[in-house]
């Protein structure tokens, strides 16, 4: 297993994230590669040319099509995913893999993932076909009379001169 690089301080502070990033401080002595602190990432450290390319000690081939996974070798080659397929050839790729038994690497439950994209699919398309049907057939409210203050005093003050009238006549 190949040595594990942390940040400068990351032992300190919470909100540093435990991954490299080179130290630019002026009096960094980590920077400087000063005795007694952590090694800094260096050419050395890399894999060997018989490792360099490869997933688990397997060749890498990139999936984009059903054409590219029947030139793989399940023993020997690991498949990775293009990420710029739609879901559905997402779908088609991932479950040939099943089928043929081949490791897919950048994806890490195919199983999971198939299962989360159709249910996705699913509820879109209810949510379409319920927006669809809302806009045919608009729901419609029963008409309620509206009257406003003005109209409501202007009511009562007719039926009191009519009422007023009548007492004047008797």
């Amino acid at each position: 297993m190949s040595k594990q690089f942390l940040r400068q301080s990351v032992h300190k502070k919470k909100r540093l994230e435990a991954k490299w990033r080179r130290p630019k401080g002026l009096q960094s002595k980590l920077r400087k590669a000063q005795a007694g602190h952590s090694k800094g990432v260096s050419s050395g450290y890399g894999k060997s040319k018989s490792e360099k390319g490869t997933v688990k000690g397997k060749e890498v081939v990139m999936v984009s099509s059903l054409k590219d996974l029947e030139s793989i070798k399940s023993d020997l080659q690991v498949a990775i995913v293009a990420s710029k397929l739609g879901a559905k050839k997402k779908i088609e790729i991932l479950s040939k893999c099943k089928e043929a038994k081949i490791v897919v690497s950048n994806i890490r439950d195919v199983e999971a993932f198939i299962k989360a994209v159709v249910d996705k699919k699913a509820a879109n398309k209810k949510r379409r076909e319920a927006k669809a049907k809302a806009k045919v057939e608009p729901e419609k409210k029963p008409a309620a009379k509206k009257t406003t203050k003005k109209a409501d005093k202007s009511e009562e003050t007719k039926e009191e001169t009519k009422e007023e009238s009548k007492e004047e006549d008797n």
